[in-house]
């Protein structure tokens, strides 16, 4: 039950504002634990799916890493060593490691169709690495871990029920705002990229109309928002959007 003097190391809290967005918060995990961390994961990923990448003269690739590296040199983390790769998978799936790793399967690439939409998804990852989603989460796990069993004993409520009522009110409304906010920030960097921010509500709309005869958890016990909620979402910056591109396109 402690909460380990291991653990809390690396807590340093710093109040810090999310770039573009403007959400201020505390954020208690610093940043080279996070590097630390994303290396780690990063070092595990390669031996598990390295069979499955595809090579860095392969078009695909050539066509993913020409777009992800115009939106991470719009980012403000230039500085970071960028690595974009194309899993073979049916899986339609995309996520980033901490420290600029970007891993986008094929399952997902399929759908999208030109370097527009392509630029939604790669934005959107870019995102979570711009807001420290990857040291939020972090310290929202951390938090989670010593709160569940100190409550539990406190207030007499069974861990089990502790635990799933907290994951429904606490864990999935926070993980579902994080994703959007990689949402926003994502369609600002592809337009000052100089990509289309329209071709995002394309996407969203389109993977609403493929999933639309699938059955899907509801969208307050996801860990994301549904797409047709992040289409109308997107349709809310549009405008924004737009005024960026003006800026960075001209």
């Amino acid at each position: 039950m402690a909460f380990s003097i291991c653990s809390a190391s690396y807590l340093a809290f710093s109040y810090d504002v999310v770039p573009i967005t403007g959400r201020r918060r505390l954020l208690p995990v610093s940043e080279r634990y996070e590097m630390k961390l994303g290396a780690a994961i990063y070092k595990e990923l390669l031996k598990e799916l390295g069979g499955f990448i595809y090579p860095k003269y392969h078009p695909i690739y050539k066509r993913v890493e020409y777009v992800g590296t115009k939106l991470a040199r719009v980012s403000g983390l230039q500085h970071f060593h960028w690595e974009f790769h194309v899993v073979e998978s049916n899986i339609p799936n995309c996520f980033v490691i901490p420290g600029g790793k970007v891993f986008l399967f094929t399952g997902l690439l399929r759908y999208l169709d030109n370097n527009d939409s392509l630029a939604a998804v790669l934005g959107h990852e870019i995102g979570h690495v711009l807001a420290r989603h990857g040291a939020e989460k972090q310290a929202f796990s951390i938090l989670t871990r010593f709160i569940y069993p100190l409550f539990s004993i406190i207030f007499n409520i069974d861990p089990l029920l502790l635990t799933g009522t907290t994951k429904l009110l606490l864990e999935l409304p926070f993980s579902r705002r994080c994703e959007k906010e990689a949402d926003h920030i994502g369609m600002i960097l592809m337009a000052r990229a100089c990509f289309d921010p329209f071709a995002a509500i394309r996407m969203w709309e389109k993977l609403q109309a493929l999933q639309k005869n699938l059955q899907e958890p509801m969208t307050y016990i996801s860990t994301h928002p549904s797409p047709d909620d992040r289409a109308n979402q997107a349709r809310s910056w549009l405008k924004e959007a737009y005024q960026e591109r003006a800026v960075y396109c001209s």
